[in-house]
């Protein structure tokens, strides 16, 4: 988990949530392709193509 954290660079209390979310057996996978995202090391996958206007 401290690693999760420190990869992470949390900056506010949801990024703790977040972590704290995806820290368990099935979504444990996702946690250095979340932390990549978050600071700007990788682009986001979106899951539709019309879901990115509305992302952001």
């Amino acid at each position: 988990m401290m690693d999760a954290l420190k990869r992470m660079k949390p900056n506010c209390i949801e990024d703790i949530v977040a972590l704290v979310a995806l820290y368990r057996p099935g979504p444990m996978e996702n946690i250095p392709k979340y932390c990549e995202v978050k600071n700007g090391l990788s682009e986001r996958d979106l899951i539709a193509s019309f879901g990115g206007s509305y992302l952001g």
